[in-house]
């Protein structure tokens, strides 16, 4: 079906979008980050889950630098039906983006979107 189609399309273009990011990271956590893009992508969620798990182990809690891993865990943890978790992982990242951007900054605002469009795709 044409459904099908385009979720073909979607997936080869995000695999590639995460090898292209793969190549082009520079440090550890920027390449795991790229491989569980690529896991999340694939529908391998359980290893996506362990890939951010690891990487956030890696960062002082608190970190700015892991804010994003935030939001993308969070999204796995909702795809593999823990809400629970999702949420905690969502106020955190909410929460240091808010300290450290502002509410007003853009990158907050994209943060904010990124976590609408992760809850959005759980309830499909």
């Amino acid at each position: 079906t044409a459904q099908e189609t385009e979720k073909a399309s979607f997936q080869r273009n995000a695999a590639s979008s995460a090898y292209i990011a793969y190549d082009r990271a520079k440090t550890a956590p920027a390449k795991a980050a790229a491989l569980a893009v690529l896991a999340q992508t694939r529908g391998d969620l359980a290893r996506a889950e362990s890939i951010h798990e690891e990487i956030l182990g890696r960062f002082t809690k608190g970190d700015i630098s892991h804010l994003g891993t935030l939001a993308d865990l969070a999204g796995v943890k909702l795809a593999l039906g823990k809400p629970a978790e999702a949420e905690t992982l969502f106020k955190q990242a909410t929460e240091l983006g808010r300290r450290n951007w502002g509410v007003d900054d853009p990158r907050y605002e994209l943060l904010l979107t990124r976590i609408r469009e992760a809850r959005a795709d759980a309830r499909k």
